[in-house]
């Protein structure tokens, strides 16, 4: 990580509060995480190489299968159930949370499984690079063999996910007190950097024009794209297995690290498996919950347009896949990476000030560029100076808004998580955000071909505008809430009945002001 990187990070800590009592010292400042914030980097970023190479696999497919035919649509619907383990990992999130893994219990909690789930994805990647190559249809004449692509992606997904959760839980306590809202960041920018690598990346080399083109310019021989899936596969592997190597041997996962603060609190392994879920059950009934996951469900519907439909809008309209396959890594890397640093810096310790600016801008701003560059696109060409213009401002602002509300909800519940079962409850929230970021693609699918397109955004607009009215005071209200109206003890019940009480006390003092 470059040095200006590093002192932005180290910036981005929220500031002690100016109102201390009478005769108490300052409180001191937040130990330096430098080389823990690198570490969690580099395990996000692993975990998002699969997940964008699963992205792009789709591309491969409709050239091994050809055309637009049913078979290939029904691959491509048995494809995609790969990603079923992020949305089923809560099932076993709390064992993971609870119980080291076997025979590595020395090594602690969560590196106990982030140990051996990383090692087999490496190894899965590495050893199975060839068969997987021949699954996607890329050895003729063996045909795909999409049931083989599925069951390798889908146990990649499900190492992943679990992971996920393990890495989540560890961020809480690797990081010192002061630092521990700062690890959505190092989630957001290494997520974005794995797909970005494995998608635009890989889709880039491999591509034959663009293959071509670096092999003129390098002076290299041979013909079609510069990278191949096999090679891509081995050397995501062996990148997967040097890193958990290191971690093996040179990162010792600190007991308790990170929560000095609540010292008096039980750990998750003494709480048990059966408490473990019986307390994440009980998560639902506070009202803090409830209206995050109210939240979480329905505020991706208003942008399901932009975020599912507007691609395959453009190439309809004659935009080559290659200028959109270029967009990522000139816009879409650079500020996905930017952006949860900056915004981060600019709304310290106000998270959900920040999710509310952004999701104005993305109900409102981002579709009008959205239909601005789709009309002239279908008036001038793809080839109009305007149309370029108008598509790399709306790729842009969708870029940054994007990041920006990722990267608030993920800091906002670093914040007010129970660390006693820290994994679990990050899983519970992080499940309900990828369900309310999917299950609106299916109905927009659906409309986009029956409603006129233009139409069918003002209507989403519309909607979004009504979110922001009716919904937009109850992000309010969570904004002040306290961390003690998300904790999952005996005491749960009346965190529950205080809570909007509470809350609205702590909005008049600013605790935070969206």
């Amino acid at each position: 990580m470059a040095p200006t990187t590093r002192s932005a990070l180290r910036r981005l800590a929220p500031p002690a509060s100016p109102l201390l009592p009478p005769g108490s010292a300052p409180p001191p400042a937040p130990a330096p995480d430098s080389r823990n914030y690198l570490l969690l980097l580099l395990l996000y970023t692993l975990q998002g190489i699969p997940i964008g190479l699963s992205q792009s696999v789709p591309l491969l497919l409709q050239t091994s299968l050809g055309g637009s035919s049913a078979a290939l649509y029904s691959s491509q619907a048995l494809f995609s159930l790969c990603s079923w383990p992020f949305s089923l990992k809560l099932l076993w999130a709390p064992l993971v949370d609870a119980r080291p893994f076997p025979l590595l219990a020395g090594a602690g909690l969560r590196k106990s499984w982030l140990l051996p789930l990383q090692t087999t994805a490496g190894l899965l990647m590495y050893l199975c690079a060839s068969p997987l190559s021949a699954a996607a249809g890329l050895r003729p004449p063996l045909p795909a063999n999409v049931p083989l692509l599925t069951a390798l992606f889908f146990g990649l997904y499900f190492l992943m996910a679990t992971q996920d959760v393990a890495v989540d839980g560890w961020a809480l306590t690797m990081l010192a007190a002061g630092n521990r809202a700062n690890g959505p960041v190092c989630n957001s920018v290494g997520q974005s950097v794995g797909q970005a690598l494995s998608y635009t990346g890989f889709v880039a080399l491999n591509d034959a024009g663009v293959g071509g083109y670096l092999r003129g310019a390098l002076g290299l021989g041979g013909e079609g794209g510069l990278l191949s899936l096999e090679g891509f596969m081995r050397g995501a592997g062996a990148a997967m297995l040097l890193v958990t190597g290191y971690v093996a041997l040179f990162k010792k996962e600190e007991e308790g690290g990170g929560g000095e603060e609540e010292g008096g609190e039980l750990d998750a392994r003494e709480l048990g498996i059966r408490e473990t879920y019986r307390r994440l059950a009980s998560t639902l009934r506070l009202k803090t919950v409830r209206t995050l996951l109210l939240l979480l469900l329905t505020y991706r519907l208003p942008t399901a347009l932009s975020d599912n439909v507007k691609t395959l809008k453009y190439l309809d309209l004659g935009l080559p896949k290659s200028a959109l396959a270029f967009l990522s890594p000139a816009i879409v890397l650079p500020l996905g990476i930017a952006t949860p640093i900056l915004a981060s810096a600019r709304y310290r310790g106000r998270p959900l000030a920040q999710f509310l600016a952004a999701y104005r801008l993305r109900v409102t701003l981002v579709p009008l560029l959205d239909v601005l560059s789709l009309r002239s696109l279908e008036l001038l060409g793809p080839d109009a100076p305007l149309v370029w213009t108008l598509l790399v401002l709306s790729t842009a602002l969708n870029t940054v808004v994007g990041s920006m509300q990722f990267n608030a909800q993920m800091s906002f519940f670093s914040t007010r998580v129970d660390r006693n079962i820290g994994g679990s409850y990050m899983t519970l929230l992080n499940t309900f955000a990828n369900l309310g970021g999917t299950w609106p693609a299916t109905p927009a699918f659906y409309l986009a071909g029956k409603v006129d397109y233009y139409l069918l955004q003002a209507c989403m607009s519309a909607l979004g505008l009504l979110w922001v009215w009716k919904l937009g005071p109850k992000v309010e209200w969570l904004a002040g809430t306290k961390e003690e109206e998300w904790k999952t003890g005996g005491a749960g019940g009346g965190g529950v009945e205080k809570g909007e009480k509470g809350g609205r006390r702590s909005r008049r003092g600013g605790k935070e002001k969206i």
